[in-house]
């Protein structure tokens, strides 16, 4: 009796730690940013660095930036504005997506996925899809991620951190308040 009465104080003792890191999480003030001059624009943490644009070997523009908001989280974006795919199909669209993003996973030392999942649409651009996953890195940091690609470009968003960012409210305004032109 007395193991289980041991084991379930650790157990309540981790569960506390784990639920007092949480709501110590930060809640960064969140606004309306452009990215570079793509006509791109995002709800992110306020000050958020706009690195860019770097020009790529097939002549797009790639736009970067990361803020660390506190507790070990940080929020990022990878844009990249390209030549316009008028006769792409939103299926052709998320392909790309998720090529690119199975390139920067190699290029981050990603270890784990949960797997995409495709078949996301943004309101304010209906021929856009957009994928969502969680990774790891091999240093055992967690990454939620959204991806959005139309016609002239695509857009990272993802959040980093010792573990899944807490606050879903000011995830889901990151990850879904991204705007095309």
């Amino acid at each position: 009796m007395k193991k289980i009465v041991v084991l379930l104080s650790v157990t309540i003792f981790s569960f506390q730690l784990s639920a007092q890191t949480t709501a110590d999480a930060p809640r960064p003030n969140m606004s309306r940013q452009e990215i570079g001059k793509t006509g791109y624009s995002a709800m992110m943490p306020d000050g958020m660095p706009m690195n860019g644009p770097v020009i790529t070997p097939d002549s797009s523009q790639r736009f970067t930036g990361t803020k660390d908001v506190g507790g070990g989280f940080t929020f990022g974006f990878i844009a990249v504005k390209f030549q316009e795919f008028d006769n792409s199909t939103p299926d052709e669209l998320e392909d790309l997506l998720v090529t690119y993003l199975d390139s920067v996973q190699k290029s981050w030392n990603i270890v784990k996925t949960n797997g995409y999942g495709g078949g996301k649409t943004l309101a304010s651009d209906s021929k856009a899809r957009g994928v969502i996953d969680y990774w790891s890195d091999k240093d055992g940091k967690e990454y939620a991620l959204k991806g959005w690609a139309n016609k002239t470009g695509l857009c990272v968003l993802y959040i980093q951190g010792p573990n899944i960012y807490p606050h879903t409210t000011i995830a889901d305004s990151f990850f879904d308040q991204f705007r095309f032109k």
